[in-house]
């Protein structure tokens, strides 16, 4: 067997408001690169964190037919990986990657829900951006994340974005203790989606467990 068909599956999460064809081209770049992907779709806006952790949870464990699966979330999807590592901590997870994912919380998604039709627009994801986030990444977990720093977005109509950001997201935000590597490279939030770079930074983690920097 070939290195290339040895690669896990992978399993893309799409972020808040996203179908799963917004990670299509993502999919499509990994499969050039050697990476088998399927999307998961799930109820950003009807579901609360807990449920579509869940049901990821089960998604991962329905992909690990023969060993761990990798994961590439986008966003919001971010939290959803960790909240299903922290409710079942024997998933099979095998690496992942974590694009524009606010595992801090989100200026941006605060000063929404004050904003008339914010909460609505939010959805059942509305109460946890009202606290601190207490995710976290579990002892042994391989996981990174990349930060985008193209300040093009609409979190920049919402709120006073300080610092680096990809227009909705803060580089500080995606910044979790535990992470095996972080990059910063030069996209906006949906652009990490649609980068060559991103998709060449992404494969080269999940098949070394680092970056090229």
């Amino acid at each position: 067997m070939s290195a290339v068909a040895a690669l896990p599956p992978v399993l893309l999460v799409p972020g808040l408001w996203m179908p799963r064809q917004g990670m299509l081209w993502m999919q499509l770049d990994l499969a050039r690169r050697g990476h088998r992907g399927r999307s998961f779709a799930y109820r950003s806006r009807s579901a609360p964190l807990e449920e579509n952790a869940r049901a990821l949870a089960a998604a991962i464990r329905h992909c690990a037919v023969q060993g761990p699966v990798d994961l590439v979330c986008h966003s919001y999807g971010g939290l959803v990986l960790l909240g299903a590592l922290a409710q079942q901590p024997g998933l099979p997870l095998g690496r992942a990657v974590l694009l524009g994912s606010p595992v801090l919380g989100s200026a941006a998604a605060r000063a929404l829900g004050l904003r008339r039709c914010g909460h609505w627009l939010l959805g059942a994801s509305a109460p946890i951006w009202n606290a601190p986030l207490r995710l976290q990444i579990p002892s042994g977990a391989q996981i990174a994340a990349i930060a985008g720093v193209r300040a093009w977005g609409l979190g920049r109509l919402v709120a006073r974005l300080r610092g680096p950001s990809d227009g909705v997201v803060r580089v500080a935000e995606t910044q979790l203790p535990g992470l095996c590597d972080h990059l910063q490279l030069r996209c906006s939030h949906t652009g990490l989606l649609f980068s060559g770079q991103v998709a060449r930074q992404t494969a080269h983690f999940l098949q070394h467990g680092c970056f090229l920097h």
